[in-house]
């Protein structure tokens, strides 16, 4: 097995529902028996940078649902739409990489499995942010603002932009377009974010920026002072944005193995833009063997 298909996650799906326009699934794992949920929009991104921004969100996103009973923002209270069996299958399988926590494959079992039970196949971000999942309402709404400001640093928010944050914020935050118009962040509002959550903040904050092609004087500044107010020391700064952008090597990797087989340009292309980020050959191969690892890809 190297790639996610529906063939794959079918045995652990227990259940599915058409929400307005989107879809639900649970999925039981063969190891513990938990069941997990993940939600999407039925319909896929139309372009190929929206579709880059769905992945990232779909791998961050359980950690920002971390609260019991917590849903998206654009919920629709629509009727169901009807949902051929093609785009139930592909929103079944963008639902299985939304889940809470992720799923990892495990080659022995031939099956995936709950990533709590992957051991040493989790990496540090992945590690971090189930450790310290940011839970709380306020500092959600804290997280969110913290997104809003890093899209908006460089004067403009597209309309890609604009979609991501909508399905990544929650509900208990508020509308996007209202915490879009809210003032920076200030000293006493980043000392009121739980102790424990403040490196996930500040790590899911590099995440983004680095995602993008062009890292901004802005973008950083604004995390830096982020990181002072939150008391976090240089070194620790420097471990999360090097855990975040080993974060989004594996996701641009992802897209230079599909169905398992290396598309050597792709390839090229994420390897550039981490040296970029200021990952070292032996950081990028460690990153590559583990996604490798991952998704039993020899």
């Amino acid at each position: 097995m190297s790639t996610v298909s529906y063939a794959s996650v079918e045995p652990l799906l227990v259940n599915s529902e058409v929400v307005g326009k989107r879809l639900r699934c649970s999925f039981r794992c063969p190891v513990g028996k938990g069941v997990f949920t993940g939600e999407v929009p039925i319909e896929p991104p139309k372009t190929a940078r929206l579709a880059s921004l769905s992945r990232w969100a779909e791998s961050l996103g359980w950690a920002l649902r971390a609260a019991v009973g917590a849903q998206p923002a654009a919920q629709d209270s629509s009727a169901a739409v009807e949902v051929t069996e093609e785009e139930r299958h592909d929103a079944t399988v963008r639902a299985f990489l939304a889940v809470n926590p992720p799923f990892l494959w495990d080659a022995e079992r031939g099956s995936w499995v709950n990533a709590a039970s992957a051991g040493n196949l989790n990496p540090r971000f992945t590690l971090r942010l189930a450790k310290a999942p940011v839970s709380d309402p306020e500092d959600q709404h804290v997280l969110a603002r913290v997104l809003a400001e890093l899209a908006r640093a460089d004067g403009h928010v597209d309309t890609e932009e604009w979609a991501f944050l909508a399905e990544f914020v929650l509900a208990e935050t508020g509308s996007i377009y209202a915490i879009m118009d809210e003032p920076p962040l200030t000293a006493e509002e980043l000392q009121q974010v739980t102790p424990e959550v403040r490196e996930s903040v500040l790590m899911i904050g590099w995440a983004l920026v680095l995602a993008d092609s062009e890292l901004r004087e802005s973008e950083t500044r604004l995390l830096s002072e982020w990181a002072e107010g939150f008391g976090i020391p240089p070194e620790r700064q420097d471990r999360l944005r090097r855990d975040a952008a080993r974060f989004v090597l594996a996701q641009h990797l992802s897209a230079a193995y599909p169905k398992g087989v290396l598309d050597p340009a792709i390839r090229d292309d994420a390897v550039k833009h981490a040296r970029d980020l200021g990952l070292d050959d032996e950081e990028i191969a460690q990153v590559e063997n583990l996604h490798r690892m991952r998704n039993a890809i020899r």
